[in-house]
């Protein structure tokens, strides 16, 4: 099984190359990664869910892109954190909302940061706040301007401590009016030293007044 190269697998037809089956396991990762989009998804639900690890992280954006919804669902957690960012960031929002939610929770901040603006501003909520702690803290201030207020509204007052100041300082005025008042009040005086007056202008009287004192007289001090 492992003297079929990529050449040889592309020359096959369809069926026969679903008539590997699973066996399908036994082909290299270097000969998997070179199979063409149209060859690729081809593969049956049962090849797909077969493939180890390894051979998904010779995939490419080309041909994770060409999978259904269907077939990306067959992912398991595992599969997903050996994807590469590349072939993540091909994918369309429906197809990478298709992945599960427990999925999402064990994506790399590698792969999370590889993602599109589009693609994170239109994550499913669920998947976003399955995020895991070390993705939160490693949202950059390039990254946080594409964070919705429904994305931001699932971050409890533990998880709002995971975000870097500079990424709230980044957060849209919209973004930041999602949060919860506990949530608010759970902000360091760091962060909330990066509070902009448009941010801040966006808040309702009750999330005004969840601001801790400490942190009024540092956003007071910056003004």
């Amino acid at each position: 099984m492992t003297a079929l190269n990529a050449a040889k697998l592309a020359a096959l037809t369809t069926d026969k190359l679903q008539a590997l089956g699973t066996d399908i396991v036994g082909l290299s990762a270097g000969a998997v990664g070179g199979l063409s989009t149209s060859t690729f998804q081809s593969l049956s639900t049962a090849q797909i869910d077969a493939l180890t690890t390894g051979q998904l992280a010779a995939v490419t954006a080309a041909q994770l892109k060409a999978l259904s919804t269907a077939q990306l669902a067959l992912l398991q957690s595992d599969d997903v954190r050996a994807l590469s960012g590349a072939a993540l960031a091909g994918l369309t929002t429906a197809n990478l909302n298709s992945v599960g939610t427990a999925q999402f929770a064990a994506l790399t901040s590698a792969q999370f940061a590889a993602l599109t603006p589009n693609q994170i501003a239109n994550l499913e909520t669920a998947d976003f706040g399955a995020l895991s702690s070390t993705v939160l803290a490693s949202i950059t201030a390039t990254i946080a301007p594409s964070l919705t207020s429904a994305e931001l509204a699932t971050l409890d007052a533990t998880d709002i401590t995971r975000l870097t100041p500079a990424a709230v300082g980044a957060l849209s005025s919209g973004a930041v009016a999602g949060l919860g008042n506990a949530t608010i009040a759970a902000l360091s005086t760091a962060q909330a030293a990066q509070l902009k007056a448009v941010q801040l202008n966006g808040l309702s009287s009750a999330q005004l007044q969840a601001i801790e004192t400490a942190d009024l007289a540092v956003i007071a001090a910056g003004a």
